[in-house]
């Protein structure tokens, strides 16, 4: 079932705009227990007064999910436990795991697999995300043939995660596994754990362009000079608990054990990158049928060991539309269009991961 609830605010004439909205979504999920929730907000304006211009746009979600985790002998979700479930068995006889002694770890009949009510009820997943992403954009034309423009984007994502399964404890008669079937019981006790997890993504991003488009008699050139700068970093931790001491105490400090000792249960990873471009094109034309346009552009990038961070690739290509050069073209049926064009590039690549 998903509820979802939405508010909206718009407000503008032909230079000034703004805009609000508010939406919530409750989502409960197939497994009982199971549920979604996400609220988010939206911020955007724009101004325009003579020769400048600016706008900006603002979002911010939240996202909370409660799900089931999994069992503590093969790790299986519930829909696994369901799976393996004979078709005359109605599991909802099942619910009641405290009074039904049929539905505790040692009445229920599955020898194998788990009743699917003791992992919603003591083995959860939960995650809180939350998401920015922003840009603004600032603008300045001082003649109608010259744009000056600078737009700058925040992209930022945290995901703080937390699990948990609580301890299964079978009686002396279940482990004995009097039947010699291999039931899960020969394997208790089964400690109880806990994870928790903190992932958080930053993105920056900045663009400035100068753009510069001009005619004059015959003769029309366009040129755009431009400097771009992308920042993005990444950390991951994680702390887990494989064996708590207090039952219903899910710290990562509850524990036996430090952490960390063994080599596990403990873990930080911070990735990197920066990457800075200067970039230029130029397009020069005479009675719009001859053109020659060459482009150039740097890029400096942290992936790249420091003696080749910088790379350089240029290109420079002409052409000529026939059909607008010789008129005479034009009186033949069969010939619609014809241009020729030839070019010479350099194109610059980095076949790496995302990271340095």
């Amino acid at each position: 079932v998903t509820t979802q609830n939405d508010v909206s605010y718009s407000v503008g004439d032909e230079k000034n705009s703004f805009y609000l909205s508010a939406q919530d979504v409750n989502t409960s999920g197939v497994v009982p227990g199971d549920k979604n929730r996400r609220t988010g907000m939206r911020v955007a304006g724009s101004k325009t007064t003579g020769i400048f211009h600016a706008d900006y746009t603002v979002g911010y979600t939240q996202t909370n999910t409660d799900v089931s985790g999994d069992d503590p002998f093969q790790y299986r979700p519930v829909y696994w436990q369901v799976l393996n479930t004979p078709a005359e068995v109605d599991l909802t006889n099942y619910k009641d795991i405290v009074n039904n002694k049929f539905a505790n770890q040692n009445g229920f009949y599955n020898a194998y697999y788990f009743n699917p009510y003791w992992i919603i009820d003591h083995s959860r997943d939960r995650t809180n995300t939350n998401n920015l992403l922003s840009s603004a954009l600032i603008s300045l034309s001082p003649a109608k043939w010259i744009d000056i423009s600078y737009r700058v984007g925040l992209t930022y994502s945290g995901t703080d995660r937390t699990f948990f399964r609580d301890p299964q404890i079978y009686n002396a008669y279940m482990i004995g596994d009097p039947w010699q079937a291999g039931h899960n019981a020969a394997n208790s006790p089964f400690a109880g754990v806990s994870y928790e997890s903190l992932n958080t993504s930053r993105i920056l991003t900045g663009d400035f362009l100068i753009q510069m488009n001009k005619k004059i008699g015959d003769f029309s050139g366009k040129v755009i000079l431009g400097n771009s700068m992308y920042s993005n970093q990444n950390r991951y931790l994680y702390v887990g608990n494989n064996a708590i001491v207090i039952p219903d105490l899910y710290n990562v400090a509850n524990r036996l054990g430090e952490i960390g000792t063994d080599g596990s249960g403990i873990n930080e990873q911070q990735l990197n990158r920066n990457s800075m471009g200067l970039f230029g094109d130029l397009t020069l034309g005479f009675k719009d049928f001859i053109f020659i346009h060459g482009s150039a552009r740097n890029d400096w990038d942290s992936r790249l060991a420091k003696a080749n961070r910088s790379f350089f690739y240029p290109g420079v290509d002409m052409s000529i539309i026939l059909t607008d050069a010789i008129p005479s073209l034009k009186d033949i049926t069969a010939l619609s269009f014809a241009k020729i064009r030839g070019g010479i590039s350099k194109t610059g690549q980095i076949s790496l991961s995302n990271w340095y």
